[in-house]
C-alpha cells in the first residue's frame, strides 16, 4: 500500500512540474516576444514623428465609421469577422470556408481555437489555409510567431505547431509586402524581428506606421504608441512628447480607430484631454458599437445608493441599448437595486432616445489576424 502510495506522489510531483515547466515556458516566450516589440521603440522622440503630426495637426472628425475598418460591410467576410469580434457563433464564415477562402479558414479555425489549444479541427483548418497561402495561418503554427498559448508549449510535443511553418510565413508576408500590402510589411518586419532576422529600427517602424496612416491602416501607429507608454509608465514624460502622444491618438479618434479610442478612456491620457475631447470620445464609445462603455456608465451610476443621484433616464436608455444590441441583460441587476416600472414615462422617454441612437450605431472591424477579441 506504501508503495503505491509513493508512486500516487511521485506521479503527481512529476505532473505539477511539467505544469511549471510549461508555464515557465511560456512566460519565456512571451517576455522574449514583448521586449522584441519594446526595442524597436527606445529614445522615441516627436523630432522623429515630424510627417506623422504635421499630419496629425491637419486631421479632422472623419464621417466614415468605416474608414479606419480592417474589412467593410461590403466585404462577405464582414458578418462573420462582427460575430468573432462580439464573441459570437462565426456561422457566416462556413459557407466562405468551403470555398477554400484561406482568410475565412483562419477566422473560422480562430473562433474554434481561441487563445487555446490548436489540435484537430481547428488545427486542420489553420494548416490548410497556410497551404493556400495565408501567412498568419502559417504564422499561427509556429510557436515564436503564434498569437495562441498552447501553441508556445509546441516543444513539449503537446499541438501540431511547428517551427518550420515560420518559413512559409515569411515568404508568404514577403509577397504580400512587394504587392504594396501595408499591414503585410507591418506583420513581415515584426516576424523577421521574432525569428532574430532582422534588428528593430525606429526608422523603419516609423515609416510603416507613416505610410500606413495615410491609407487608414492605424495599427504600426498604434503599437508605436502603445509601446512608447508602456516604456515610460513609471517615468514622468515631457508636455512635448505628452502632447505629440495626444495629437496622434486624436487623429486616429478622428478617423473612427477603435483601439486608440478605447486607448483614450485610460486615466493617464483622459485626464490630459479636454472636456469636450472626453465628451467625442464617449459619443463614439456608443456610436462605435463599444458597449463597455454602456455597461461602465450603468455600474457607476447604481453604484450609489442614494436614489437622487441616479440618472434613471441614462440607467434605462443603456439598458435599452445592451440588450436590444448586444444581448445583455442587465435589468434583473438593476432590479435589485431600484424597483422598475414598464410603464415609467422617464423610462419610455428612455427607449425611444436608446432607439434613435441604436439606428447609429456602426461597428467597425478592429480586430485581426494577430490581434483576436479580448
Amino acid at each position: 500500500m506504501g508503495t503505491s502510495m509513493n508512486k500516487r506522489i511521485i506521479k503527481k510531483q512529476t505532473l505539477i512540474f511539467l505544469l511549471i515547466f510549461s508555464l515557465v515556458i511560456i512566460a519565456i516566450v512571451f517576455l522574449s516576444k514583448s521586449n522584441v516589440d519594446y526595442q524597436s521603440q527606445q529614445g522615441l522622440e516627436p523630432s522623429q514623428l515630424t510627417e506623422l503630426l504635421e499630419m496629425a495637426s491637419k486631421s479632422q472628425p472623419n464621417p466614415d465609421p468605416y474608414i479606419s475598418s480592417e474589412v467593410k460591410p461590403s466585404d462577405p467576410l464582414y458578418p462573420g469577422l462582427l460575430a468573432i469580434q462580439l464573441n459570437q457563433t462565426a456561422d457566416d464564415l462556413l459557407p466562405l470556408a468551403e470555398t477554400r477562402n484561406s482568410d475565412a479558414m483562419y477566422w473560422l479555425a480562430s473562433s474554434m481555437s481561441g487563445m487555446e489549444l490548436i489540435n484537430g479541427e481547428d488545427g486542420a483548418l489553420f494548416q490548410q489555409a497556410a497551404e493556400l497561402g495565408n501567412p498568419y495561418a502559417a504564422m499561427r503554427l509556429t510557436p515564436i510567431l503564434s498569437v495562441s498559448i498552447t501553441c508556445n508549449e509546441a516543444r513539449l510535443g503537446i499541438t501540431i505547431c511547428d517551427d518550420e511553418w515560420s518559413e512559409k510565413a515569411l515568404k508568404l508576408l514577403k509577397a504580400r509586402t512587394e504587392m504594396g500590402d501595408i499591414k503585410s510589411e507591418y506583420y513581415y518586419y515584426k516576424a523577421r524581428i521574432a525569428l532574430g532576422n532582422y534588428s528593430p529600427s525606429n526608422l523603419k517602424i516609423i515609416d510603416i506606421a507613416t505610410r500606413g496612416a495615410k491609407e487608414h491602416y492605424y495599427r504600426p501607429l498604434y503599437d508605436l504608441i502603445l509601446h512608447y507608454y508602456i516604456e515610460n509608465r513609471s517615468k514622468k514624460v515631457s508636455n512635448e512628447n505628452l502632447k505629440a502622444t495626444e495629437s496622434l491618438i486624436k487623429m486616429m479618434i478622428n478617423n473612427n480607430y477603435i483601439p486608440a479610442i478605447r486607448f483614450s478612456r485610460g486615466k493617464r491620457l483622459y485626464t490630459s484631454l479636454s472636456p469636450e475631447w472626453r465628451e467625442i470620445v464617449k459619443k463614439k464609445y456608443v456610436e462605435l458599437g463599444l458597449h463597455y462603455s454602456l455597461v461602465t456608465e450603468f455600474l457607476d451610476n447604481i453604484s450609489d445608493r442614494k436614489a437622487s443621484t441616479i440618472n434613471l433616464s441614462l440607467i434605462y436608455r443603456n439598458l435599452y441599448i445592451l440588450k436590444e444590441v448586444y444581448g445583455i441583460d442587465y435589468y434583473h441587476r438593476l432590479d435589485r437595486e431600484i424597483k422598475l416600472f414598464e410603464k415609467d414615462p422617464i423610462r419610455l422617454a428612455a427607449e425611444k432616445e436608446a432607439e434613435s441612437i441604436i439606428e447609429r450605431i456602426h461597428f467597425p472591424i478592429y480586430i485581426d489576424e494577430q490581434h483576436p477579441p479580448h
